[in-house]
């Protein structure tokens, strides 16, 4: 158990610390350079662009607040994927 005199001393050390954010941040990335080294080379390929599906096919679907589907919603199977049986409702 902390007595006040060592709140205190904490207090002032957090204080201290944080009062020069330029500090703060270049020894943050400096801790994190070390403990993890530079990251990984690039460049990369640039990401495709995003476009979002249109149609009926493609209308949002709404989960319910559990998670589940909504009843009486019924989602297509993509061709050529088997679908195992689902275990048995808990209810």
């Amino acid at each position: 158990m902390q007595d006040l005199a060592t709140r205190r001393v904490d207090g002032e050390f957090a204080e201290l610390i944080c009062a020069d954010d330029q500090w703060l941040r270049e020894t943050f990335d400096a801790l994190i350079a070390a403990s993890y080294g530079p990251p990984p080379a690039g460049p990369w390929p640039p990401a495709p662009p995003r476009t979002p599906p249109t149609g009926p096919s493609h209308r949002r679907l709404h989960l319910r607040r559990d998670g589940r589907m909504p009843e009486g919603v019924l989602v297509a199977k993509p061709s050529g994927i088997r679908l195992g049986r689902s275990p048995p409702n808990p209810s």
